[in-house]
């Protein structure tokens, strides 16, 4: 997750090594905390995860358990991990709880909350999201497509038309194998 890798360098160009993490059950939560762990445990930063802190906002609609929660969190620094509209409730809860003014850092992460307001949030509130997500989906297939066409064009450029490797017009074909430059590209062969 490249958010989460340009959030810990922030993190550690201004020397804000105490953090804590709140995610709600958003699908992918355990993956992420599986990254910030990933992340801090093999690290020389000296990384402090003060605190996880897994909110169900759904059981809590008032907020009141959030709120709760958010006050007996220490940390100043704060990752984020949740759905657009529990971002919002969080949010709310973070302002009523005193958690949300500028002495707080909320750091947000993940594609569902690319597409946060302005309305209700934190004043100290960073997001990376890149310029892709604002982009339709069928625009940013096209431009994956366009990716693996250019590599396909730079690998077969870069080994030549006589080299081994024979690019098959047609992969459907019998007797074409499948080759793999690691965690790179395939390409077929007859």
């Amino acid at each position: 997750m490249l958010q989460l890798e340009v959030i810990f360098e922030v993190l550690e160009e201004y020397d804000w090594t105490a953090f804590s993490v709140v995610t709600t059950r958003h699908h992918g939560y355990e993956d992420f905390l599986a990254m910030v762990e990933g992340m801090t445990d093999g690290s020389f930063i000296g990384w402090e995860r003060k605190s996880v802190v897994v909110l169900n906002v759904t059981d809590d609609p008032g907020g009141a358990r959030t709120k709760r929660l958010l006050k007996d969190n220490e940390a100043q620094v704060r990752l984020l991990y949740s759905s657009l509209e529990e971002a919002e409730l969080i949010f709310r809860a973070a302002w009523a709880a005193g958690q949300a003014g500028p002495s707080h850092m909320w750091f947000v992460v993940g594609p569902a909350l690319s597409g946060l307001g302005l309305e209700g949030l934190p004043k100290a509130l960073f997001a990376i999201r890149p310029q892709g997500w604002r982009d339709e989906p069928r625009r940013r297939i096209a431009k994956g497509v366009s990716v693996l066409t250019h590599g396909a064009m730079a690998l077969r450029r870069d080994q030549g038309a006589n080299s081994r490797a024979q690019y098959a017009g047609n992969c459907q074909s019998d007797g074409n194998q499948t080759h793999r430059v690691p965690d790179r590209i395939r390409w077929w062969a007859h």
